[in-house]
């Protein structure tokens, strides 16, 4: 089970995205958050990769650090999920 609370953010604010997961082995997943911009398709931002019991985390060029800002007429919809690690596609 994959679960993270909703919330809305107005622009220009700082918010922590939290996702919480149990019932599966960890190990045996990757897990993702992905973005979806208002009329856009959905975009992956980062992911955490287990590796030997070892942690490493990636992120997409576009957000190196920070999430890009959006004009305040634009919506994004954060996402959490999780993929086997042979799901992906490189």
């Amino acid at each position: 089970e994959v679960q993270q609370t909703p919330s809305v953010i107005e622009p220009g604010e700082s918010h922590r995205l939290t996702c919480t997961a149990s019932g599966f082995t960890f190990r045996d997943y990757e897990m993702v958050w992905v973005r979806q911009a208002t009329g856009k398709g959905p975009e992956w931002i980062a992911f955490i990769h287990t590796s030997s019991f070892k942690y490493s985390t990636y992120y997409s060029q576009s957000v190196q650090g920070r999430f890009t800002i959006f004009r305040n007429d634009s919506s994004t919809v954060y996402y959490c999920a999780r993929e086997r690690h042979s799901e992906r596609q490189q």
